[in-house]
């Protein structure tokens, strides 16, 4: 453990940006093409159980416990087990895909391109400022 006094810890305040629950409701609401509906439907199941991009990108059914209550996985980026319990609106979502077999995934350039289709489409277009450090600056 490095306990000079000469080492600082930089710290630094995030911009918290994120949907509010209006805005998720008017997403899950707005009628899409079918390819645009399940790229909106994978994002709001992210939405709802927290997961990033490359842990829902693996849901599988062997991954629900407690007769489909909720999620256990392990973390892309952790390596950590979770246990998720599942929104309402998440086991929707999981159910309007169960006879087919699951959500139809793509990748994920694919999803942050359509991602954002979907959203001028709900009428989600508010400019968003935020800062950035890039080598301490």
């Amino acid at each position: 453990m490095n306990t000079s006094r000469n080492f600082k810890k930089p710290q630094e305040t995030a911009d918290t940006i994120y949907l509010n629950q209006d805005e998720l409701t008017r997403i899950a609401n707005t009628v899409l093409p079918q390819y645009l509906e399940n790229v909106r439907d994978i994002f709001l199941l992210g939405c709802y159980t927290g997961l990033r991009f490359s842990d829902y990108n693996k849901l599988t059914k062997d991954r629900f416990i407690e007769g489909g209550a909720m999620v256990k996985i392990c973390t892309e980026k952790t390596g950590e087990d979770v246990v998720i319990p599942l929104h309402p609106e998440a086991k929707k979502i999981l159910e309007k895909y169960e006879p087919q077999g699951g959500l139809r995934l793509i990748s994920n350039q694919k999803f942050n391109k359509f991602i954002k289709t979907v959203c001028e489409i709900a009428g989600i277009t508010e400019n968003v400022t935020f800062n950035r450090t890039v080598a301490g600056k």
